[in-house]
């Protein structure tokens, strides 16, 4: 289990330090056309690393990364002991495109990695029970698969249509006490992958920066 978690959390602060690069060279590209356009240097960004990487030093990839081996060490004695629980999220607001906010939460790289390791156990152990119409959260299901499957069902019809459903505010609507009968009635799952589960359920987060 050390090992597997060591290469989950590898791969969670890979691709952390992957996106954080990407919107580097995004911001320098939107400085490079501001030049161009206007002729004056734009104001150095205030900022070059998110805020949030100094509240712990576990949302901070590089560090993840450099101590994966001892973090793995440390998450694999918790997790057999039971004692696993993940750090508080931090919820911040993303602005939608139509007015209002969605509150999203950024675990920490390590936490994470966890919730990454834990989901791919579980997806192999019951993936013959899932639907074969989930290709949002198969492995084996991708955009691909759905579009040839929107296609297939297209072909040689007149006329289709196609309903797209939002609920407000959805996941937050259901209970916890339901979410774990279901999990204990459909899904193989040990009585540690449990634990770890009904941690991230009870977890704690804070809303903004400031407060955590």
């Amino acid at each position: 289990m050390r090992e597997q978690l060591q290469k989950a959390l590898e791969r969670e602060a890979e691709k952390q330090i992957s996106r954080h690069f990407r919107n580097l060279r995004a911001r320098a590209e939107d400085r490079a056309r501001y030049k161009k356009r206007t002729g004056k240097l734009p104001a150095s960004p205030a900022q070059i690393v998110p805020r949030y990487w100094a509240l712990n030093k576990q949302f901070d990839p590089f560090y993840v990364r450099s101590h994966a081996a001892s973090i793995a060490h440390a998450l694999d004695r918790k997790i057999r002991e039971g004692a696993y629980k993940p750090l508080p999220s931090l919820r911040i607001q993303i602005p939608k495109p139509n007015g209002g906010s969605r509150g999203i939460s950024i675990f920490t790289g390590v936490d994470a990695a966890v919730s990454s390791w834990l989901f791919r156990r579980l997806l192999d152990r019951n993936a013959p029970a899932l639907s074969g119409y989930s290709y949002a959260y198969r492995l084996d299901r991708n955009a691909q698969n759905a579009i040839e499957h929107l296609a297939r069902a297209m072909t040689g019809r007149q006329r289709i249509y196609v309903l797209e459903y939002d609920f407000t505010r959805y996941f937050d609507s259901i209970n916890h006490d339901y979410l774990r009968q279901v999990i204990g009635d459909h899904t193989k799952t040990s009585p540690r992958e449990s634990a770890i589960l009904d941690a991230f359920l009870r977890c704690e987060f804070a809303e903004g920066s400031s407060a955590y």
